[in-house]
């Protein structure tokens, strides 16, 4: 399987669903004119969309709206059942702007109405450049966020991170046992609230500084009750907030 660094940079594959076969095959037709570096498959309906997804790559649908056994929006909601971020486009002559609500509501990606006084074909491939490209660095994002988190949960160190407003972010594992707290039930409350023994201190000095400042500290700290323990911090501030290294040294 590809990672999504290595995705980015692979050939975009576009699942087009439509039951009507002949005007499948002519906007295929028209498409690989258009874009001849896309693949393109083919499915005649939910099922076999759903099959295709189970057993292909796919960075992209594009359905009509009328289908055998349902229609595109009836598609999208069953596709998004199961992927909430593949980009899906409905593609149809059918344009009005009550299907337009209708395609956002269940979760299209984009809608467009064929026209016959514009190339519809070049917005298509367009737009399906756009939101592949858009989706695949979201995944890369993520996938970056997951190795970062990972990372981690593996230092020795206890890490946690605190945004411009205090609140805080991640605690990572080691630093919810020294405080013994459940990360979920402090995740979005203020690091004052939640440890108000650490107000006052020169350790609270020390992180507003660094923050007002946008300078990194480090320095050796005693924690009072119900800690009664010293650390070594190295606390590295940015634009979002406040990420802190915590090492016990008593």
């Amino acid at each position: 399987m590809l990672n999504a660094s290595e995705e980015l940079d692979d050939p975009i594959r576009v699942l087009y669903v439509n039951s009507d076969p002949a005007f499948a095959e002519l906007v295929q037709t028209k498409l690989q004119q258009t874009s001849p570096e896309i693949d393109y498959l083919s499915a005649d309906g939910v099922n076999e969309t759903l099959h295709t997804l189970a057993t292909e790559r796919i960075d992209c649908i594009v359905t009509a709206y009328s289908l055998e056994d349902s229609d595109g929006i009836g598609l999208t909601e069953s596709v998004r059942q199961q992927n909430d971020e593949l980009p899906i486009i409905l593609f149809t002559g059918q344009g009005s702007e009550e299907l337009a609500g209708k395609a956002t509501r269940a979760g299209a990606s984009d809608y467009i109405p064929i026209r016959s006084e514009r190339d519809n074909f070049t917005l298509l491939t367009a737009r399906i450049r756009a939101l592949t490209s858009a989706a695949r660095k979201q995944r890369e994002a993520e996938q970056t966020k997951r190795r970062f988190r990972r990372t981690l949960e593996r230092a020795t160190d206890a890490i946690y991170a605190v945004d411009s407003d205090w609140r805080i972010e991640y605690i990572n594992e080691k630093m919810a046992e020294r405080v013994d707290r459940d990360p979920d039930t402090l995740t979005g409350d203020t690091i004052w609230e939640e440890f108000p023994s650490i107000v006052g201190t020169e350790l609270e000095q020390r992180y507003r500084t660094a923050m007002e400042t946008g300078e990194p500290v480090s320095f050796e700290q005693h924690l009072g009750e119900p800690f009664d323990y010293w650390v070594e911090v190295r606390a590295f501030p940015d634009e979002d907030g406040l990420t802190v290294f915590s090492r016990e040294i008593t």
